[in-house]
This record gives C-alpha cells, sequence and structure tokens, in this order.
C-alpha cells in the first residue's frame, strides 16, 4: 500500500543514495581485502589532480543543440589509494551570445580491480545546470551507474549502466571495443587507445530539454508575455539505440602532471519524434493553449558529429 502511493521518481532517487551507500561500504571492504589483490592499475598512494579542461561541443547521445555549446571546465578531485574519488567542477560556456557558468557538478565514486585484467569502477554525479543552459542534457539534474572492463590484452571490452534522473528517471546502457597502444617505452607513459563504442537510452531527458527549449522560444514570441508550462511527450519511447562513437584518444600520464586530447565522431540513431503541449499566460490574463510538432530539423535529418576534448593537469 505504502509502495502504491510512491511515485516512480521517488523510488530512484532512493536508488541514488543507495549507489552512494554502496561506493562506501566497497571502500571499506577494499580496505579489508587490499593486501589478498595485486591492484596494478590504482595508484599507491593518494593525490589530488587539478585539471582544466576544454569541450568544442556537448553532444550527448550523438545530439546537441543548434548552436554549438562549447565548455571551459576547472576541476578538482582528490583520489584515494584505495581507489575512492571526490571531486567538484564548473563548466564556463564560452559560445556565441552572453558567458556564464552553465553548469556545477559534484562527482564521487570508486575505482576497483578484480585482477590485472578485470576492472570497473562505480560512480555518483549530482549536476546543477544554469536555466538558460542549450546542453541536450541540461535537464539531468543526478545520475549513478557502474562500468566494467577485461582486457584481452589483444582487445578490451567495454560496457557500462547507468540511471540518469530528471522529471523521469532514464535508463542506459553501452558496450565498446578498445586498444591501448604505448607509444615508445611504456614507462613514458604515452598511449594511443582507438574506442568504439555503442549507446542505448531512453529518452526522457530529450523531453524536459524540448520542453524547457519550447518555453524560452514562446517567451519571445509574445509581447504581453508572464509565464508558461510546456509538456513534451516523446512519440516513440522506449529503449533505442542512440548512436555509436569512434574516438582515437591521446594521454601523456606523467607523474605529477598530464596532458590529453579526445576526438571524437558520434553517429546519432534513431531521430526522436516529440509533440510538446503548451500553456501560455499573458500579463492581461489571456491564455493560450498550443500543441505543436516539436521536432527539430536536426532529429528529422541526423547527421554525423565531430567534437574534441582536450586538457591539461597536475597531480599533487
Amino acid at each position: 500500500m505504502i509502495l502504491s502511493k510512491m511515485r516512480f521518481a521517488d523510488l530512484f532517487k532512493h536508488c541514488f543514495y543507495l549507489i552512494v551507500f554502496l561506493i562506501g561500504s566497497l571502500i571499506i571492504s577494499n580496505n579489508t581485502v587490499a593486501q589478498n589483490r595485486n591492484d596494478e592499475n590504482i595508484e599507491s598512494k593518494s593525490y589530488w589532480k587539478l585539471m582544466t579542461s576544454y569541450l568544442s561541443n556537448s553532444v550527448y547521445y550523438g545530439r546537441t543543440d543548434s548552436l554549438a555549446t562549447p565548455y571551459f571546465t576547472p576541476s578538482i578531485t582528490y583520489y584515494n589509494k584505495s581507489g575512492f574519488y571526490v571531486g567538484g567542477s564548473f563548466s564556463v560556456y564560452t559560445g556565441v551570445g552572453k558567458k556564464r557558468i552553465d553548469l556545477y557538478a559534484i562527482d564521487l565514486g570508486y575505482d576497483f580491480n578484480f585482477d590485472n585484467n578485470f576492472s570497473g569502477s562505480v560512480y555518483a554525479n549530482r549536476s546543477f545546470y544554469n536555466s538558460n543552459s542549450t546542453a541536450i542534457k541540461s535537464d539531468i539534474n543526478s545520475s549513478a551507474g557502474a562500468n566494467l572492463s577485461y582486457d584481452f590484452s589483444f582487445l578490451q571490452i567495454n560496457g557500462g549502466t547507468d540511471v540518469l534522473f530528471s522529471q523521469k528517471p532514464d535508463f542506459g546502457f553501452n558496450i565498446g571495443l578498445s586498444k591501448s597502444i604505448d607509444i615508445g617505452d611504456p614507462e613514458n607513459g604515452v598511449a594511443l587507445t582507438p574506442y568504439f563504442t555503442t549507446f542505448f537510452s531512453t529518452l526522457h531527458f530529450y523531453e524536459g530539454y524540448t520542453s524547457r527549449k519550447s518555453g524560452r522560444i514562446l517567451a519571445k514570441s509574445f509581447p504581453n508575455f508572464q509565464s508558461s508550462q510546456s509538456v513534451t511527450l516523446v512519440n516513440n519511447p522506449g529503449i533505442k539505440l542512440m548512436d555509436f562513437e569512434l574516438s582515437l584518444n591521446f594521454d601523456v600520464e606523467k607523474e605529477k602532471w598530464g596532458c590529453f586530447i579526445y576526438p571524437y565522431l558520434a553517429i546519432p540513431k534513431n531521430p526522436i519524434y516529440t509533440t510538446t503541449n503548451t500553456t501560455v499566460k499573458l500579463l492581461n490574463g489571456t491564455q493560450y493553449a498550443i500543441s505543436n510538432n516539436s521536432t527539430p530539423y536536426s532529429e528529422k535529418a541526423l547527421k554525423t558529429r565531430f567534437f574534441v576534448e582536450a586538457g591539461l593537469y597536475l597531480k599533487f
């Protein structure tokens, strides 16, 4: 009876806090069994990482706003030798128009190795987007998930699953292949890693993004605009193949510093068709009910997206 009265979204908010609890539990258990494991990929000592990065466009599942959404992001993260990490960041929108802090984020997680070949991580994130953000994932306020990876030496298989929290919860998962190639002596810490990843997800995040965007457009359309309320529904809901992504990651990892450049090619699949119903209220009290096909042209004519992320960091 109690569960029948609880909103579906509330159940998944509890899942978010459960993930945080599990991270803490894994850390405690790790301290107990650490001497029995060969954690070759986990740092032997704790450290801080201070990083600045630049993202040329915020592309999410192969989708982006009609205008590019580039970010400059400073961050600081603490990595404990147990595998636990916690960090904070903010992202400055550097595109067309007024510059602004578009996002604050808090991340925590736990990296672990089962053996030299089998590794994984769990994570939780809390995001605070600017109300004027045009990022496709700006309706997502928190997420939690896990990733696993197995290295066959000649090839690495990667997979992950996520729960995304917005107005309604979303589920996503991915699977991919990669191969890390050392450039020169492996001790130099210079590597090139090609990735191929396939992403799947439900589509509620796109409903919230479209509703907010429709409200901003209508506010500019009515001279006596006071307020509006929009509700968007995806016409083809369910778990969909979202995109294929290719990347060629270049990393330089030294004892006290590092840098990277990650070029991406995102090939979107399955257009997301939407209908938005909006109630507009004017200053004179007049109200209008508007229903429209809110599917943007970019969804009707999907095209490949290219974007780059690059960064520099210090460890201390």
